[in-house]
């Protein structure tokens, strides 16, 4: 841990001067810093129930989640949910639901003083973390002040795995202070273990984001969107990453040589970059229309769809979907949501933060890889103009991850567990707590 907290005092003067430079422009929300810091923007609101603490890094975590914060709300009406993550957006998202007894904070930086000063403030009885996110001192520090340390949808990559083995005794003394942990898959589960995750700590595999089903979008909309959109030769490029645009972009210049009738969505998955992107359609050669300044789509122009909360409608618009985040190194994000809505998924070599789906997808043959623009290019002209295959691919994907659908039996069990390594009992249906 001292090598770690060396590291961290190291970044202290960058992380400050990233955060004063944000501050000048203008960007931060107010009480966002204090929030980083361990603090609050407002006067917070005293809880007659226990409170739980979930963490989840960004908007599809804590979508991800929804099922297991509404399972234990509605558990105990006694119980408050303080929900942390590391993005405005998906501050937003989560603010935007509008639950009752949930509060919603950026994560505390992983600084001793921040942790100390998140828990003094809001007092959690348990942790529950979302996915990936493994932070020494936040774990640490709950460890000592006996606050259970649990993980749902638990993922570790062999990458991720090799690199936290190099780190001495640090995993070690990390994933022992866990308590409990529902892995995504066997293999991240297996993983977590050989770190050094108790055998005895781990509950049934959850997968969170294949038990996620997006509400469809509006059918007025839809139906207007349809007149520009031609269903077989629309192209979604779907929570694209910085590196993919641009790939993106030069494989459908390629593809209208041979497609004229091809139309482009591009979604990135962070709005706030919409700036850049168009410059980088413009700096193309081609038109950009933007969703967010309510510029009506034309035909010949790429759709700038920099929102939030719309992807539902841009998967019912397109018979291909392109899965950002796998042209890049950062494990891809969930083929669930576009094969809900028959939308024939396209993805590049980094899929490993859903390995199983994409795994069960190839097996099938429902779904096509690619590798470069190239690749791009052909895969779209090819699939755009074979409605039969196509079709199979769509039946096929379908089916594969229909097997993969989460088991609601599974998160039950992990929240009735966490329950009770938490003392919250009420959350299991026990009238009664027991006495001390």
């Amino acid at each position: 841990m001292l090598f770690y907290r060396l590291i961290l005092l190291v970044a202290a003067p960058v992380l400050a001067l990233r955060f004063l430079l944000r501050q000048l422009r203008g960007k931060p929300r107010p009480g966002a810093i204090a929030e980083r810091l361990g603090g609050s923007s407002g006067e917070g609101v005293l809880h007659r129930g226990a409170v739980v603490w979930v963490h989840g890094s960004s908007l599809g975590e804590l979508t991800g989640a929804r099922a297991m914060i509404d399972l234990i709300l509605s558990r105990d009406p006694d119980l408050h949910i303080v929900i942390t993550t590391n993005t405005e957006t998906a501050h937003k998202m989560v603010r935007d639901w509008g639950l009752a007894r949930v509060d919603v904070v950026l994560a505390p930086l992983d600084y001793r003083y921040a942790v100390k000063r998140f828990l003094a403030r809001w007092q959690p009885a348990l942790l529950i973390t979302i996915e990936n996110e493994i932070w020494p001192n936040r774990f640490e520090l709950c460890h000592q002040a006996g606050i259970p340390v649990t993980l749902l949808g638990a993922r570790m990559s062999e990458k991720s795995a090799r690199i936290w083995a190099r780190l001495g005794a640090l995993p070690r003394r990390v994933f022992d202070q866990i308590s409990l942990i529902s892995a995504q898959d066997r293999g991240s589960e297996s993983r977590l273990v050989t770190l050094g995750v108790r055998s005895d700590a781990t509950a049934p595999l959850a997968n969170l984001k294949s038990g996620v089903s997006i509400p469809a979008g509006d059918t007025q909309e839809l139906e207007e969107l349809r007149t520009v959109f031609p269903y077989a030769t629309t192209l979604l490029a779907a929570s694209t990453h910085q590196g993919e645009e641009a790939q993106i972009l030069a494989a459908y210049k390629l593809a209208l040589k041979k497609q004229p009738q091809l139309r482009l969505i591009l979604a990135p998955r962070h709005p706030g970059r919409a700036d850049e992107i168009a410059g980088m359609i413009a700096g193309m050669g081609l038109a950009c229309r933007r969703r967010s300044r309510r510029e009506a789509p034309e035909a010949d122009s790429v759709f700038l769809a920099d929102t939030l909360g719309e992807m539902a409608l841009w998967y019912q618009l397109a018979a291909l979907t392109f899965v950002g985040g796998s042209l890049v190194h950062k494990g891809g994000h969930t083929p669930f949501e576009p094969v809900q809505f028959g939308s024939v998924v396209l993805h590049g070599p980094d899929v490993s933060n859903h390995g199983g789906a994409y795994q069960a997808l190839a097996g099938a043959n429902g779904s096509a890889r690619i590798s470069s623009e190239w690749d791009m290019a052909s895969m779209i002209c090819h699939l755009s103009a074979d409605n039969t295959r196509r079709e199979t691919m769509r039946l096929a994907a379908t089916e594969a991850l229909a097997e993969l659908r989460r088991d609601d039996s599974a998160l039950q069990n992990f929240v009735e567990r966490a329950a009770l390594l938490s003392g919250i009992y009420t959350i299991s249906g026990c009238a009664d707590t027991p006495e001390a």
